[in-house]
């Protein structure tokens, strides 16, 4: 299959649905969807971006060797829901270190962009605790802001995982305090 075909397939919902459904044949495809997911700026790329996690979902850890370069293309990203697959992604690898302070950044500005989804805004709280794993001394200012968020949040999608990420840090903190 050559690039121009898996555009094709790309093209249609109906072809996404079928190509998702027979996700176990497409993982020698991987590097063609990594490619015009990270290099593309239109539906495409993120309709790419949607498959290859579909077929990480069959397959844990095929998406592995493009995890750092997802994490250097969101810087500048506008596309919302390549944007999601991509944070939905980091939320399942481990992070490099070098990209922490990035990555805390980039996802506290998600959480203080009241634009942002909610589900945009879930990946990232779950990047940031994924992150205190590795940092603890991260977990006692992450759960002031899950607490912040508790109270002048609106979504109930974005209230739900505060509560969850905010439940497991206060058990950490109070078992480090």
């Amino acid at each position: 299959m050559t690039k121009n075909d898996l555009f094709l397939l790309l093209d249609s919902w109906d072809n996404l649905n079928w190509v998702k459904s027979n996700a176990e044949g497409y993982t020698g495809y991987i590097p063609l969807l990594m490619d015009i997911a990270l290099n593309g700026t239109n539906r495409l790329s993120w309709r790419a971006a949607w498959i290859a996690e579909k077929i990480n979902e069959k397959h844990p850890g095929i998406l592995q060797p493009w995890i750092n370069s997802i994490t250097n293309s969101l810087n500048g990203m506008n596309h919302i829901g390549k944007k999601r697959q991509f944070l939905k992604l980091l939320c399942l690898y481990p992070i490099s270190t070098e990209h922490y302070p990035f990555l805390l950044d980039y996802c506290l500005q998600i959480l203080d962009t009241m634009s942002e989804p909610p589900a945009n805004k879930a990946y990232s709280m779950q990047i940031l605790y994924n992150i205190s794993e590795y940092e603890p001394g991260l977990k006692e200012e992450l759960l002031d802001i899950m607490e912040y968020l508790l109270e002048t949040e609106q979504s109930a999608g974005t209230l739900a995982k505060a509560r969850i990420i905010a439940g497991k840090l206060s058990k950490e903190v109070r078992r480090k305090g």
